[in-house]
């Protein structure tokens, strides 16, 4: 594949919601662009913006071989991996990303009894002021399995927020689940979010351990990131790629985020490293999304330790994920044999 028509597209779109009228302020075209990437054109603009990054990291070769494959793999990737995105509502800003997944995942057997299990391991944690570890009792639900684990924890948790997730699936057509099924779903859901105020201290103490061992002050609760991205890592393992797709994955998923939230960016650079305080939210949590995939494949092949890794990156994001991108987008090799038809 080179630089198609869709690709085309999404320059023209970018190009005419940026190149507005000199009295238009920045807010009001960061909006519109907004509104379209998280409706009707998201699939478009997460193919659009990593094709961009393709652009800028291959500014010396424009029409060279590596940049041909580069945005070759961002289009291919949203068929691969199954990204399939319901658009969201108008002043919405949470959506389901999986909802073939999602179909499929809640039509398991033995699914109503995992996702009761969550909720009961919540309260009892809460009683006996322990923890209640997610991952350790998703991998023994599915015996010893750690793919379907991953998907089970990224596809039924998908979203950030707790209310949205069951409430989405429930509106699209076609999309059926029973009203039990779907209260013992939103139950879990729910339970998994649980903290409980010290008294007289006002200090949450969390009893949910959310993560596999690599709880730390950088990782937010949110599921979206870490356990989306590990996920997907995982099914680009399966299907015969090398630990490049633990770097390239990240950059897919957090392509729009880096643009609409972090301050300092630009649709063909990445965001400069900051400190202040009001950001750094933002910046724990666009961290998951690259800790998740890291953490994945240092449980499944050679690369760098991850505790190794995990210190640079918390020491300097922007500036170990943009020296990794760099080292990815100029050899995209590992990505040249996608192969669409393959369902792991």
């Amino acid at each position: 594949m080179t630089f198609n028509l869709l690709n085309l597209k999404v320059i023209c779109l970018f190009g005419a919601l940026l190149s507005v009228s000199p009295n238009a302020d920045a807010s009001s075209i960061s909006d519109r662009l907004t509104d379209y990437c998280q409706g009707e054109g998201i699939s478009i603009c997460l193919r659009g913006v990593l094709a961009l990054k393709c652009a800028a990291y291959h500014r010396s070769e424009p029409f060279s071989k590596s940049l041909r494959e580069c945005e070759s793999t961002a289009s291919d990737m949203m068929t691969l991996l199954e990204i399939d995105p319901e658009p969201a509502k108008q002043g919405e800003t949470n959506q389901l990303v999986f909802k073939t997944r999602l179909s499929r995942v809640m039509a398991e057997p033995g699914i109503e009894h995992y996702l009761t299990g969550v909720t009961e391991g919540a309260k009892q944690a809460i009683q006996s002021e322990t923890r209640f570890k997610l991952w350790d009792y998703t991998l023994s639900a599915v015996q010893g399995n750690r793919f379907r684990a991953l998907e089970r924890i990224a596809v039924l948790f998908q979203d950030t927020d707790p209310n949205s997730i069951v409430f989405d699936y429930a509106r699209i057509r076609g999309m059926k689940v029973s009203p039990r099924l779907k209260s013992i779903w939103q139950d879990a859901v729910d339970s998994v979010g649980i903290k409980r105020l010290q008294a007289n201290k006002g200090e949450a103490i969390v009893f949910i351990r959310t993560y596999p061992a690599v709880d730390t002050e950088f990782l937010n609760a949110g599921f979206y990131h870490f356990y989306f991205t590990a996920y997907l890592t995982s099914r680009l393992q399966a299907l015969g790629h090398d630990a490049q797709a633990a770097i390239f994955l990240p950059f897919l998923l957090n392509a729009l985020y880096e643009f609409f939230e972090l301050p300092r960016t630009s649709l063909l650079g990445d965001a400069k490293p900051f400190s202040e305080k009001r950001y750094h939210y933002k910046l724990t949590d666009l961290y998951g999304g690259y800790v998740g995939p890291l953490w994945w494949m240092s449980q499944t092949t050679g690369i760098k330790p991850f505790p190794v890794f995990s210190r640079e990156l918390s020491a300097n994001p922007s500036l170990t994920m943009h020296r990794l991108s760099q080292k990815f987008f100029e050899s995209p090799a590992s990505f040249n044999s996608l192969n669409p038809g393959v369902n792991p």
